[in-house]
């Protein structure tokens, strides 16, 4: 049974990269942001204006519609160079140095 997948999806088209070929981040995203609406895994509840200000810098860095209290930075499709790119603009928001293996 450990084959047997335990989620099945239809898709009528599916993401693909500049060169033609499947883009399986995107893909799993796609399936990710699926099963959050399944289980009611809602947007985080943005409680000051600073939440408001990280949770649109993640949707603008990773491009995704919306973030919730679950998601993992790398599982929505951040590498490295993303998270430089929020470390740069959460310093800058802030006004003080963060080490970038904080936000590991």
């Amino acid at each position: 049974d450990y084959m047997v997948p335990s989620d099945l999806m239809l898709a009528t088209d599916f993401p693909l990269t500049a060169n033609g070929k499947l883009d399986r981040q995107k893909l799993q995203l796609q399936g990710e942001q699926i099963a959050h609406q399944r289980d009611g895994v809602g947007p985080i509840q943005v409680d000051s204006a600073l939440q408001q200000r990280l949770v649109a810098l993640w949707q603008e860095v990773l491009g995704v519609s919306h973030v919730s209290a679950e998601d993992d930075f790398f599982s929505l499709g951040g590498s490295s160079i993303e998270l430089v790119r929020i470390q740069q603009a959460l310093e800058a928001i802030i006004g003080q140095e963060i080490p970038i293996v904080d936000l590991f």
